[in-house]
């Protein structure tokens, strides 16, 4: 008995591998299927043997390769691969897949043709074999999915030594200018970092000092100034109805505390910028430092036009004959366009159009006595005018003429101190506007 069943577990054995190796030698043979809900990449394989899926993968991943759009991106600038640098491994690729499950695309970056790349296009950087080789699997474990395009940030895999650092000038503000507050506020701008996407805004930076309107209006200026050396992005900027004191025209950012008037700007960057403030015998210096930029930025004034104000005359009771009162000096008014020069290796890449700030004329108002002559002569240079924009001008002008020498007379037989004629002492004078008229 013990025999039989020794002979039977030997048959067992035997039977299972002859199964086996029939199994085997049929899978060799004529290939693995796939089973349902298997993909490579986008690519539906479930049904497929080995072979069938290498055939059908191949003409998939040709097309794929040549519309593939894989990009380095560098801080402001992007670098795009070319397609000699990618291949896409199909056997490998279906050598590695299982079945039943999503299962990712083989590519192969060349690790010598990115170097060469990276040389040419950002020489401003200098990566080591092993940064250069990080940058290839990047690209290739972005790649797996078959999805384009495909972007890898080449600061990420960049020793800090290999990463470029930079001191963007900005602006030199005058000493003479600067308050105890405003050089309190210039203390708090040092060392001020703006991480990777982050938005700044000057009310939160200087919250809790004790600024005026016009000494906060300074500052954030001089921080637009240093923005605009930048690619950040300017969210929230204002301007006044005139010129915040010390500030260039064209470069203001006003501010204003009960209006909630902010200036904010935002690091579209994946680095951090630090903002420093060194103080000088006769200036302070704001800089903004951090990775070096591929790309230069310089704006500047590219039109300025200045706009004379006009003068306005008004009468007042309140002039002595004779004399005239200057209510206003008035100021001139002024449009300021700024536009930036993208540069690359001392050319223009191209210029882009900042900002047009525009702060309108105020009128020189000057107040003259108002006597019964100036009223009769302003009144008839009046008519006289109106009668010129209209036709048979001479007939018009002599009806109203006469009209006006009648007014004349009969007001001269008029007493002077009736009530239709008086002029209260202490009597306010009004403008066109409704406002009172001041005037010594």
């Amino acid at each position: 008995m013990n025999r039989r069943t020794l002979w039977i577990g030997l048959f067992s054995i035997l039977f299972l591998i002859m199964l086996s190796t029939a199994a085997f030698a049929s899978d060799f043979r004529f290939g693995k299927h796939f089973s349902d809900h298997t993909f490579i990449g986008p690519f539906n394989v479930s049904g497929l043997t080995e072979a069938e899926a290498i055939a059908k993968l191949t003409d998939n991943f040709v097309e794929m390769t040549e519309k593939a759009q894989v990009a380095l991106l560098y801080v402001d600038t992007v670098v795009h691969v070319p397609v000699e640098l990618l291949e896409l491994n199909v056997r490998e690729t279906v050598k590695q897949a299982q079945s039943g499950i999503d299962n990712p695309i083989k590519a192969d970056v060349s690790v010598n043709g990115l170097t060469t790349l990276l040389a040419q296009q950002l020489p401003i950087i200098h990566p080591s074999t092993a940064s250069i080789e990080k940058i290839a699997a990047a690209i290739e474990k972005e790649m797996e999915t078959g999805i384009m395009p495909v972007a890898v940030q080449v600061i990420d895999y960049l020793e800090e030594t290999e990463l470029p650092l930079s001191e963007i000038y900005s602006f030199n503000f005058p000493v003479d200018r600067v308050s105890q507050q405003l050089n309190n506020a210039f203390d708090r701008i040092d060392g001020l970092e703006v991480g990777p996407f982050e938005t700044i805004s000057m009310m939160e930076v200087l919250d809790g000092i004790e600024l005026s309107d016009d000494e906060m209006s300074i500052l954030s200026s001089v921080v637009y100034q240093a923005v605009l050396q930048t690619n950040f992005t300017i969210l929230e900027r204002h301007t006044r109805s005139s010129l915040t004191p010390f500030v260039e025209g064209g470069f203001e950012a006003a501010m204003n505390q009960s209006l909630g008037l902010d200036f904010t700007f935002e690091n579209p960057n994946k680095t951090s910028y630090r903002f420093r403030t060194d103080k000088m015998s006769d200036s302070i210096k704001i800089t903004i430092n951090g990775p070096a930029f591929y790309y230069s930025y310089v704006p500047y004034i590219s039109e300025f036009t200045s706009y004379k104000p006009r003068s306005v005359k008004q009468f007042s009771a309140f002039v002595n004959e004779g004399h005239t009162v200057v209510a206003n000096e008035g100021r001139e008014g002024a449009e300021f366009v700024v536009d930036r020069n993208i540069i690359l290796n001392d050319e223009v890449v191209r210029t882009e159009h900042v900002s047009k700030d525009y702060y309108p004329p105020v009128p020189r108002i000057e107040l003259h006595p108002l006597t019964n002559k100036t009223a009769s002569t302003s009144l008839s240079q009046e008519l006289q005018n109106q009668g010129e924009d209209r036709e048979g001008a001479n007939t018009n002008q002599n009806e109203m003429n006469g009209k006006l020498m009648e007014n004349n007379d009969s007001s001269s037989n008029r007493n002077m101190n009736s009530p239709e004629n008086e002029i209260i002492e202490g009597q306010a004078i009004y403008d066109k506007s409704g406002l009172p008229i001041k005037g010594k």
